[in-house]
């Protein structure tokens, strides 16, 4: 495998490790990265969620910018349904208030319920009310947000 083909938000030493042994695969940032079909290609892949096009769209630049393949949901339930008939998403970087049948906190709950695995960021234009229950191991982003933030909350 090529090492300079990984995304830059890809750790060389880490991929490296996995790839040898020297870390096991039970390690919690092996979802990092799907290696697919042996192909020496790294990829990546983030569900965008929010019912503002423009701020969507944003964030799937950014996160593409993070060096990761974006795919964007207006809400909640189109989230639910790619979830359901894709098995490669790494994270889901979602708003919380989206109309619909659920906000960004419970699409979060669901997803961690029913996809464990899943990295979970949330954000807001507004500060997260004190009585969210986000799932263990959510990440809060505050909007506005840019590249750094982006990269940062999908590595955490």
């Amino acid at each position: 495998m090529d090492l300079t083909q990984c995304p830059p938000f890809v750790e060389k030493p880490l991929l490296h490790g996995l790839l040898n042994g020297s870390i096991p695969v039970a390690a919690p940032y092996i979802l990092l990265a799907e290696l697919i079909n042996g192909l020496g290609m790294v990829m990546a892949i983030v569900l965008v969620v929010d019912d503002e096009v423009l701020i969507r769209m944003n964030a799937a630049d950014l996160v593409e910018e993070a060096g990761v393949t974006a795919l964007e949901a207006a809400n909640a339930d189109e989230a639910i349904q790619t979830l359901v008939t894709r098995s490669d998403i790494y994270a889901v970087f979602s708003d919380v208030q989206m109309p619909g049948t659920m906000d960004g906190v419970r699409l979060l709950q669901v997803i961690r319920d029913r996809w464990p695995p899943v990295r979970l960021v949330l954000t807001s234009g507004k500060s997260l009310p004190e009585d969210a229950d986000l799932p263990n191991g959510s990440v809060f982003v505050p909007k506005p947000y840019g590249i750094e933030e982006v990269r940062a909350a999908l590595l955490q």
